[in-house]
């Protein structure tokens, strides 16, 4: 029965006709073929060695390793075994691929990273500790034949580059106690060695985006706070203030993404300095979260930030309000209002026009008559592009914020050559 179901194996195309992934530790003791045991299968993408490793069979592992099937054959991802055993965790069948001349430097799977920075992706502390012991010992094929006219600190900071990639993957997944093992492991402390400070402080990816971006990005409150207390002064300030190649700051993403406890701790470690911070078009974390809405971060922003924050703008002119009434973010509207007063209300942007041009455009009644209410004849602005705006709402139905506008500015809003208001009528 076993040889029929290995000939079937083989001649029919692997899993499909063998029917589990599984069959193949048991093909190895009646003799199939090289080819059978580095199948890949059509139906699940993986390889028998490669779904051992996702399972943490050990014994499946040694089986099909005795049998001379191949240790780095990739499943249909381009994932070797190593690295499926390094992302799902299973530190015994890692150190026996190890023990089989598994490639500790290979890049597979879609991320194109190593087994050690798969591991940290997914927060295996465990194998992370064996994979890193097992890399320091061991030397990248890239660097073949050069290590002994290298410095030990230009080597170790060669060998760096899976060091920033796991901190990078580790804190885009919010694994603080991967982070934590990754420093003792480079001695990262206030005042220790410079090597490990520096990949820890200058670690970025292909966007520019380091460490506290990519935890700010995805709400890691903790992953920041670690950081933070990690890292001396002076080198949590090159964190702080280091952009993306947006010109983007960690506390603008936090902010523009409505995370409130990664707000807070970005602007009570960065200071007034990095508050005002703006991108190369003038952007700021206030105008960010005064676009999408998030009122709890606009109100934390206001209290760190003072005025300046309040009323600072971008190129175009257009301030926090502007863009809270453009977009219908009726609450940051009414909390402005409230820090802002008339002031904010009536400032004009390069065009000369308020918030309410904003307002009125996109037909949000609530905030026009609530401009309307604390602005008075000044919220107006450039009448004849607010007449623009009347006759641009009423055309996508909008006519109900434009009437709200006609009826407290009648006076101002009539043509100088007419009597009438002549773009909204009834």
């Amino acid at each position: 029965m076993r040889q029929f179901a290995a000939r079937a194996y083989e001649l029919e195309g692997g899993p499909r006709a063998a029917g589990d992934l599984a069959i193949a530790a048991q093909l190895v003791v009646s003799g199939s073929s090289s080819k059978c045991l580095n199948h890949v299968s059509v139906c699940t993408g993986d390889s028998p060695l490669c779904s051992a490793a996702g399972r943490g069979d050990a014994l499946q592992i040694q089986l099909l390793l005795d049998a001379r099937c191949a240790v780095d054959m990739p499943n249909s991802l381009g994932d070797m075994p190593l690295s499926v055993a390094a992302a799902c965790g299973h530190a015994d069948c890692a150190a026996l691929l190890i023990n089989y001349s598994a490639d500790l430097w290979a890049q597979s799977g879609p991320f194109h990273e190593r087994p050690l920075v798969s591991a940290c992706r997914h927060g295996h502390v465990q194998v992370l500790e064996l994979l890193w012991q097992q890399s320091a010992s061991s030397t990248p094929p890239v660097l073949a034949g050069c290590v002994d006219a290298m410095s030990p600190d230009a080597l170790w900071w060669e060998k760096s580059g899976d060091a920033a990639q796991c901190l990078l993957a580790a804190g885009r997944r919010g694994h603080v106690e991967v982070l934590r093992r990754l420093c003792d492991l480079m001695d990262v402390t206030p005042g220790a060695a410079p090597q490990g400070v520096r990949v820890l402080r200058d670690a970025v990816d292909k966007e520019g985006r380091n460490i506290l971006f990519v935890a700010a990005m995805n709400g890691f409150g903790e992953v920041i706070k670690f950081v933070c207390q990690t890292l001396a002064e002076n080198h949590l300030l090159c964190c702080l203030h280091a952009t993306d190649l947006r010109g983007r700051t960690p506390l603008m993403v936090g902010a523009e993404r409505g995370h409130v406890s990664v707000v807070d701790y970005l602007s009570a470690s960065g200071g007034q300095e990095l508050l005002v911070r703006t991108t190369e078009t003038h952007w700021n974390c206030m105008l960010k979260a005064a676009q999408f809405g998030h009122l709890s971060v606009v109100r934390l922003l206001a209290e760190r930030g003072g005025p300046q924050l309040l009323f600072q703008t971008d190129l175009r002119g257009w301030s926090c309000l502007h863009l809270a009434a453009f977009w219908g973010q009726t609450e940051v509207v009414e909390f402005l209002l409230e820090r802002g007063g008339s002031k904010l209300c009536c400032l004009h942007n390069v065009s000369g026009n308020t918030a309410l041009w904003g307002a009125v455009t996109k037909g949000h009644l609530s905030i026009v008559e609530r401009l309307c209410d604390t602005g008075g004849p000044q919220v107006l602005g450039d009448v004849p592009a607010l007449r623009r705006a009347f006759a641009n709402a009423c055309a996508n139905g909008f006519d109900d914020a434009a009437l709200a506008v006609q009826s407290r500015f009648k006076e101002q809003l009539i043509q100088p050559d007419s009597e009438q208001n002549l773009l909204v009528t009834g």
